[in-house]
């Protein structure tokens, strides 16, 4: 006979069912740290954070739909399953496909609103002014946002 859940509010039936879904993800993150080769255990791991990912949908619990989908997510960028192995080049070429598309994303919303961007090498220079590779410029809101390289040290 079926249990009667209708007592339950959304939050607790999703309770429930994150801790099933957990334990299963423990289970097969052990047994993936014992032998990085059992597929199946890897897909036990990939349904258990699906469907942790929709009941999270569903309960809007933000944080747990963005995990369950980054790991659904690891193959596209270089994490093979059912194998100990990283395709470093597929990692870094949608890496900087997704940096890329996050700064048009940026640029679009900037330029949509109004933004003036001024690239170039910036300093404060005054009350509401900055100086951009020597022409300053003045308005009622400044940013500065800081950019950087990555160097491969000594």
């Amino acid at each position: 006979m079926a249990e009667d859940l209708s007592q339950f509010s959304m939050r607790d039936l999703f309770r429930i069912e994150a801790e099933g879904q957990t334990q299963a993800l423990t289970l097969g993150l052990l047994a993936l740290e014992q032998d990085s080769r059992r597929a199946d255990q890897l897909k036990a791991c990939m349904r258990a954070a699906h469907s942790l990912k929709g009941a999270a949908r569903i309960v809007e619990i933000h944080p747990a739909v963005t995990i369950a989908h980054a790991m659904e997510d690891a193959a596209d960028y270089g994490f093979a399953t059912g194998q100990s192995t990283l395709d470093w080049s597929v990692l870094k070429r949608n890496r900087d496909a997704y940096v890329e598309n996050l700064n048009a994303i940026y640029e679009r919303g900037l330029n949509g609103n109004g933004v003036r961007i001024v690239r170039g090498e910036a300093r404060f220079a005054g009350h509401k002014t900055v100086a951009v590779d020597g022409v300053q410029y003045t308005a009622e809101h400044i940013v500065i946002a800081t950019g950087g390289h990555p160097i491969m040290p000594d």
